[in-house]
């Protein structure tokens, strides 16, 4: 009799076991997806303005009359566009670094090109300096033309994307970097050793009058601000949730959020996961540094 009142209590454990089990996961699921939502939804409003301001760029005479040709006429590119970031700013402080009369749109630009049909990155006029045009950004974008190229050709006209990037990628040397760093960095090293920061990048198209032809598009980047909001934090339930950005093999997480160990965990099995079965959203059980954990992940554009 002893041994079925054992055996019977044990399967009563792992019964209660694998509810509890059952509960904890649909509790993460539906903050994880929650998550995801109040992301889109401040993205939406963060890049408001800076999406009009494209497409206004994008659609101006001057910019495509200086893209239509076969030479681009990239000083007047960069001219218009500094104008119209500049037009947004306000009167430099003293010991602010940067253009010496105004200081970047106050929705955060870090950064903008313009890049041909092909996704390739068109230089500025050497007379800008290179201090506000830096040559990693160029390697970096130029790394990526492929994927820039198709996201010109979607249908869409504008499109989120996201960029690792320096420090020093902030063209106009006022806004604090991005909270977010490298959590893989023995795979994700700079050549200068610096740990690399994360951006959104907003890539807008730039039409021919008349045909419709792809001439090129409009690239602006900003720092990413941090995944899990103060607020959400607060919850004791929410701060458990510690959010990251898989980006091109490597994670970015906030450091005092992630540790470099558990970032390279996740990163691989993310990866994995991704090569196996190619869907879109996802979740898994993994050991990080371990302790069980419940991975959930959302690919925010292919």
């Amino acid at each position: 009799m002893s041994a079925v009142v054992a055996g019977g209590g044990v399967t009563t454990l792992v019964i209660t076991q694998r509810q509890v089990q059952a509960t904890f996961e649909q509790l993460y699921e539906q903050q994880f997806r929650g998550q995801v939502g109040y992301f889109s939804t401040l993205q939406e409003a963060r890049l408001a303005a800076t999406r009009e301001l494209s497409l206004k760029l994008a659609q101006s005479d001057a910019v495509v009359s200086a893209l239509n040709r076969p030479e681009p006429d990239t000083a007047k590119l960069y001219a218009v566009v500094n104008a119209a970031l500049n037009e947004a700013g306000e009167p430099r402080r003293v010991g602010e670094r940067g253009p010496a009369s105004v200081i970047p749109r106050k929705d955060g630009v870090a950064f903008c090109r313009f890049v041909n049909a092909q996704g390739r990155a068109l230089l500025p006029p050497e007379s800008a300096g290179p201090r506000r045009y830096p040559p990693d950004l160029q390697a970096r974008l130029d790394a990526q033309s492929p994927q820039i190229a198709a996201a010109i050709a979607a249908p869409a006209v504008q499109q989120v994307g996201y960029l690792s990037a320096e420090d020093e990628v902030n063209e106009f040397g006022v806004k604090p970097p991005s909270p977010l760093r490298s959590r893989t960095v023995s795979r994700n090293a700079t050549p200068e050793g610096k740990p690399a920061g994360f951006q959104e990048v907003l890539v807008t198209e730039i039409l021919a009058p008349g045909s419709g032809a792809i001439l090129g598009a409009l690239v602006l980047g900003l720092p990413m601000p941090e995944l899990v909001s103060a607020a959400a934090t607060a919850d004791p339930a929410a701060s458990e949730v510690r959010a990251a950005m898989l980006q091109r093999g490597h994670l970015y997480a906030n450091p005092a959020r992630i540790s470099e160990l558990a970032g390279t965990q996740v990163a691989g099995a993310v990866e994995s996961r991704l090569a196996a079965d190619g869907a879109l959203r996802g979740e898994f059980n993994l050991v990080v540094e371990g302790e069980p954990h419940r991975v959930f992940y959302h690919l925010l554009n292919p």
